[in-house]
């Protein structure tokens, strides 16, 4: 059985979908968050949750609706 969160799946799915080629590393992904890159691997391995500033930067920066989001948090 698959014990990945959601959370960890869409933001995996984003950073493999999205950028100039196709996909963002982790690096470019967690300086697009303001996190370190540690927070990020540690979200794709649902070692960690959205928290604190988060929410709207997933929003503003990912474009991830507030439904996503709300999905996400419920998924813990």
């Amino acid at each position: 059985m698959d014990n990945t969160s959601l959370f960890a799946r869409k933001l995996r799915a984003y950073r493999t979908s999205a950028g100039a080629h196709g996909r963002l590393t982790q690096e470019a992904l967690a300086e697009r968050l303001g996190v370190s890159v540690e927070a990020v691997g540690k979200y794709e391995r649902s070692l960690g949750y959205i928290r604190g500033e988060l929410e709207p930067r997933l929003a503003d920066r990912l474009g991830w609706s507030r439904a996503d989001i709300v999905a996400c948090r419920e998924d813990w």
